[in-house]
């Protein structure tokens, strides 16, 4: 029973992060040109860098996923 419940715990966690995930891809749409200016970067360069994000939430996600 106790197996049950931290998978649902993980559940609840990624269902979480999931929409969080959604709120900042609306959000971060409106704020590319704002970054190139401060940035002093290309816009290519400012997606590179937002799916890094992508990337780096994958890869930590999993270890989690399995460790709880």
């Amino acid at each position: 029973m106790n197996t049950l419940k931290s998978r649902w715990a993980t559940v609840a966690v990624f269902c979480l992060l999931t929409a969080l995930n959604g709120f900042q891809f609306q959000n971060f749409a409106g704020k590319v040109n704002i970054a190139k200016d401060v940035f002093s970067a290309s816009e290519a360069q400012i997606n590179a860098l937002y799916s890094l994000i992508f990337i780096v939430v994958c890869v930590f996600l999993v270890p989690i996923m399995i460790c709880t």
